[in-house]
């Protein structure tokens, strides 16, 4: 099935961080959203797909703009390794008693831990 690009006209009203550095974006459509472009919005709650912005009211998004997008690889539910290890150091940092800032002590663990290994290298 061929994919249509869905635009509507919208403002950023609000960016949020989120813990695994994702961001949580929330547009507000700037005119009254036709029920065929709400029910094909609708559709795609809970889909994994591209989001572009042009922040401009001049002209609409040209395919041609966004083509070459690399493929989106799924997230099977499984974190990478640096994914799991930086969760970890991150709870390990939580559950000392928060000395610090989580990122200065995921860097001093890394350093630890890469320190660990270069002594161990002929």
């Amino acid at each position: 099935m061929t994919e249509i690009l869905l635009q509507l006209a919208g403002e950023v009203v609000k960016v949020e961080t989120r813990r695994n550095r994702a961001l949580r974006i929330t547009f507000d459509s700037q005119e009254e959203v036709m029920p065929e472009v709400r029910s094909k919005l609708m559709n795609c709650v809970e889909r994994l797909g591209w989001l572009s912005f042009l922040p401009t009211t001049e002209r609409m998004i040209d395919p041609l703009d966004i083509a070459g997008l690399p493929a989106i690889r799924p997230e099977d539910g499984t974190k990478t390794p640096a994914q799991r290890l930086r969760a970890v150091l991150h709870i390990a940092w939580d559950q000392g008693g928060k000395k610090g800032t989580s990122e200065d002590y995921y860097r001093e663990a890394m350093e630890k831990i890469i320190n660990h290994y270069k002594e161990k290298l002929v």
